[in-house]
């Protein structure tokens, strides 16, 4: 017997890739699904290769926004994939439904793909505070007490 899992948690969101040593690091937060849409982030970590290696002490919301935009593009490729057969097995090819669903597929496979292909980029100033919390200390700039990303949560 096989029952469908409504609701879980799931790591989302990668972004502020960047490279130390060659090693790729990024950041992916972890996130409560209902009915596999993406509800609350949870907590973010930094990743070096496909291992989580610190949680952050914030959750990252440029991670939360590549969520929403992933989410958000696949919702729409999906209308117009599943609209255009739906409108043309109906026999409404006369009308310009059908047609616009098929657009719409075709103008939101772009930004889909490239949602989860594309690696974006760790600013200088996150790279350096990523650094910092990994124990690599930038000898150029003293850290601050007061950086939000580097008070320790326990």
């Amino acid at each position: 017997m096989s029952a469908l899992i409504v609701c879980g948690t799931s790591m989302s969101g990668k972004c502020d890739y960047f490279m130390k040593e060659d090693q790729e690091f990024y950041v992916q937060t972890q996130f409560v699904y209902v009915m596999y849409i993406p509800c609350c982030p949870l907590k973010s970590y930094l990743y070096m290769g496909r291992q989580p290696i610190l949680q952050l002490p914030a959750v990252l919301g440029r991670s939360v926004g590549w969520t929403i935009l992933q989410y958000l593009f696949t919702c729409l490729f999906a209308v117009g994939a599943v609209g255009a057969p739906v409108f043309f097995v109906m026999g409404s090819t006369k009308w310009a439904l059908p047609w616009a669903c098929l657009g719409a597929a075709v103008l939101f496979l772009v930004p889909l793909i490239c949602t989860h292909v594309c690696k974006p980029k760790a600013n200088k100033e996150s790279k350096r505070r990523y650094l910092v919390m990994l124990g690599h200390f930038d000898h150029q700039r003293e850290p601050s007490e007061t950086d939000p990303l580097l008070v320790s949560s326990v």
